[in-house]
């Protein structure tokens, strides 16, 4: 017997050097977790993020020397440093970087973040 099976998916793979964006899940001193699509570890270092600042309060923070914020729950657009993926967990953790032009947080009238 043949079946004819029609199905969707989506695809994702990050790669390092890609620019993608994610949505700002935790703030620590150390840098700022992301969540980008299914990838649910996706953590930017305050290494990386040269011009910013971290405001240590209730809601922390990393503040840019133009006043830019990174917060939680903002979208930031960003570079991908480096990927692993963990069989254990069965998910990719990424390394992030907003050390270059036009990176950093954006203006989304919404973030088409799902919940996975």
């Amino acid at each position: 017997m043949v079946f004819t099976v029609v199905f969707t998916c989506r695809a994702f793979k990050p790669l390092k050097g890609e620019v993608l964006q994610g949505v700002v899940r935790y703030i620590s001193q150390h840098g700022v977790f992301l969540r980008c699509g299914p990838v649910r570890n996706a953590f930017l270092s305050a290494w990386k993020m040269s011009n910013y600042q971290y405001v240590p309060g209730t809601k922390p923070a990393f503040l840019s020397d133009e006043l830019s914020k990174i917060e939680k729950g903002v979208v930031v657009c960003f570079l991908v440093l480096a990927v692993r993926w963990i069989d254990t967990s069965r998910d990719f953790e990424m390394l992030a970087s907003v050390d270059a032009d036009s990176l950093g947080p954006v203006s989304l009238p919404g973030s088409d973040e799902s919940e996975w």
